[in-house]
C-alpha cells in the first residue's frame, strides 16, 4: 500500500515537472529502502517475541519441575523425621528397660 501511493507521488511528480524526474526517482529509491527496512524491523520484531515466548514457556516447565522436586524433599524429609523420631522412641524405651534390670 505504501509502495503504491509512493509509486504514485513520485509519478505526478515527474509528470508536473520535467526537471523533478531525478528527485522522484530518489525519492522513490529511499522510501523502498525504508520499506524494506521497516519490513526487517517488523520481522526482527516478530522473531524475538516468539523467542520470548519459547523461553518464557521454558522457564514455567523447569520452575514446575523445580516445585515437584521441592515437594518430594518435603515429603522425604517429614518421612526421615518421622523415622528418627520412632527410632529414637525405641532407643530410649531400649535404655529403660536396660536400666530397670540393673536395678533388680
Amino acid at each position: 500500500m505504501v509502495v503504491v501511493l509512493v509509486v504514485t507521488g513520485a509519478v505526478l511528480a515527474a509528470r508536473n515537472d520535467t526537471g523533478a524526474g531525478a528527485v522522484s526517482l530518489l525519492g522513490l529509491a529511499l522510501s523502498g529502502a525504508a520499506v524494506v527496512g521497516v519490513c526487517f524491523v517488523l520481522m526482527a520484531t516478530h522473531r524475538s517475541g516468539r523467542a520470548a515466548r519459547e523461553r518464557a514457556l521454558q522457564n514455567l516447565g523447569a520452575a514446575r519441575r523445580a516445585e515437584a522436586v521441592a515437594a518430594d524433599l518435603r515429603a522425604e524429609v517429614l518421612r526421615l523425621q518421622s523415622d528418627l523420631a520412632r527410632l529414637a522412641a525405641r532407643v530410649e524405651t531400649s535404655h529403660r528397660r536396660g536400666t530397670r534390670g540393673d536395678d533388680r
